[in-house]
């Protein structure tokens, strides 16, 4: 079952290609967020590989997309002040969507092969007077798509700044950098509260054509030594260098002799924290700094009240000088 949640970036602009972060209004390199919005504006209802290195040849043409292409798409931004808001698709290519909106009458197409497509919103929202603002991305499962967005914030950036010059007006390429917030209390709160359920190890098969690995074998053991577990969960939290086999390891020996001779290649252990239940991996720290997680997705009204009541939580409006009053509530909906 998929789990839905949110996690929160602090983004920087930096100068061109160099590596200069520069207030977002900038006398050289003017308004970021008036660039941004019209970067994205372009983009609305274009399909691109998931990856800007597999959308263009060496001469910089674009590469068709096929059946089994991974895509992502701007399905819709608005802008609000300092924020802009935003939704992007990403999976397999989606002529699969055709097949279901066909018009009466037109052959049945099968679409049991093909993965889903799957939409998550943002929202940046960023101070004026400061090189440094605020972006919260959903998350789908242990999907964020934080280094896609990037990549092809950037190639978008870029394109806006080649046309503009093309047409005599002054642009400048402009980079975006996240960077993860890790919450220290929330941290210390999982380790000094966390409840841990259940130890899971799964092995995997890949499909190939683009499609996720299915799982091959998936075993899900109960707690019995949760002092044992929870120390365990620390030192992968907090100690350098253990890697995910250090952890299969670790999670094979909690688990006992049984399972000794199955080639894992995850692990994680399900804790509950505060109502909702975290997985926590040796190699991936991401989810725990991951709000909201729940068994359905919000709609979209309800998901920008809760970033921006958990933004407004941690102090981001005093902190970052950002401002969250009046975000918008007519956002398209799921």
């Amino acid at each position: 079952m998929a789990q839905y949640g949110y996690r929160l970036f602090k983004t920087e602009r930096m100068n061109g290609r160099g590596n200069t972060p520069v207030a977002f209004v900038d006398g050289k390199w003017g308004d970021f967020v008036e660039h941004l919005t019209r970067s994205y504006e372009r983009q609305i209802g274009r399909k691109w590989h998931e990856n800007p290195r597999d959308a263009f040849d060496s001469h910089g043409n674009a590469i068709p997309l096929d059946p089994n292409s991974r895509i992502v798409r701007l399905d819709w931004m608005q802008r609000s002040g300092m924020s802009v808001f935003f939704a992007v698709s990403s999976g397999k290519n989606d002529g699969f969507r055709d097949a279901m909106t066909a018009a009466d009458g037109a052959a049945d197409v099968s679409i049991e092969h093909l993965a889903p497509r799957r939409q998550y919103r943002g929202v940046y929202t960023l101070p004026p007077n400061q090189a440094e603002g605020i972006v919260a991305l959903e998350t789908i499962s242990r999907t964020c798509l934080n280094t896609v967005l990037t990549r092809w914030s950037n190639e978008w950036s870029e394109q806006l700044a080649k046309a503009d010059g093309k047409s005599g007006k002054e642009s400048h390429h402009c980079r975006v950098r996240f960077n993860q917030i890790t919450d220290r209390a929330q941290i210390t709160s999982l380790l000094n509260e966390g409840d841990p359920q259940e130890i899971v190890l799964t092995e995997h098969v890949a499909q190939g054509n683009g499609l996720p690995d299915l799982v091959q074998y998936r075993l899900t053991a109960p707690v019995r030594e949760k002092h044992t577990v929870m120390g365990t969960i620390k030192r992968w939290v907090t100690q350098k260098g253990i890697s995910l086999q250090d952890g299969i390891q670790e999670a094979r020996a909690l688990v006992g002799p049984e399972v000794a001779d199955v080639d894992f290649d995850e692990c994680y252990v399900s804790v509950r924290h505060e109502g909702q239940l975290r997985h926590v991996s040796p190699d991936a720290y991401s989810e725990l700094f991951t709000y909201d997680i729940r068994s359905e997705q919000r709609e979209t009204r309800d998901f920008y009240r809760e970033v921006n009541s958990k933004m407004a939580a941690l102090g981001f409006a005093r902190t970052m000088d950002l401002d969250l009053n009046g975000w918008p509530t007519d956002l398209p909906s799921l």
